[in-house]
């Protein structure tokens, strides 16, 4: 519902907040799309979304559907032409407003080390553990990627999300050599999912 509101919000925002449909833009906005992808509005286990920034505004947030025709890949930052068409009578389980990719202006992996802030609402259904040893652990990052940490950021990663009620705010590192792909450096921030978005920050830029 409030994933919906805001789509709708977003898109009469880009359209200067007028009410028909002939205000949205007629030309594609240019959008940069982050290495990395987060929890999705809805916070749905099963979802993950895109984090995007589009032309003229400073902060990264998340696209709560997807952009028909783009293909996203972890590390690698990507700038992009996407269309917008409001969809005017939207079923219960259609966005208000649909994404179609128009073209590619830059793709380009991100330099060693590059790293990033992660919020997590739901930790454990967004990293699921694969496999573990004296040096660390392996997890499995939104069913996508393989994420790894130390033994001891792992045992405070897990202390922290024991009782699955905590969010927590993950430090991570991209790895162009090693495998996993991604590590959790460390962890910036936890608290009660109910006070996660105001004691560690909401969802950073990366």
């Amino acid at each position: 519902m409030y994933a919906r509101i805001f789509l709708l919000a977003f898109a009469l925002a880009l359209a200067g907040c007028h009410d028909d449909k002939e205000a949205l833009p007629d030309a594609p906005i240019s959008m940069e799309v982050a290495p990395f992808r987060q929890e999705c509005l809805s916070f749905e286990p099963e979802r993950h979304c895109l984090y995007v920034r589009t032309e003229g505004q400073h902060l990264f947030h998340v696209l709560d559907e997807d952009i028909a025709g783009f293909e996203f890949t972890w590390g690698v930052m990507q700038r992009i032409a996407v269309g917008i068409t409001l969809n005017e009578n939207p079923g219960p389980d259609q966005p208000p407003v649909e994404y179609e990719l128009e073209e590619v202006f830059l793709s380009e992996p991100v330099p060693p080390q590059y790293s990033f802030l992660l919020p997590l609402v739901r930790p454990k259904a967004a990293l699921v553990p694969v496999d573990a040893s004296a040096d660390g652990s392996i997890y499995r990052l939104f069913g996508e990627i393989g994420v790894g940490c130390a033994a001891a950021v792992c045992e405070t990663y897990e202390a922290l999300t024991r009782d699955d009620e905590n969010g927590v705010l993950l430090r991570m590192a991209f790895q162009t050599v090693e495998l996993p792909q991604f590590v959790i450096v460390q962890v910036e921030c936890a608290a009660p999912r109910e006070n996660f978005p105001l004691d560690c920050g909401g969802r950073p830029a990366p």
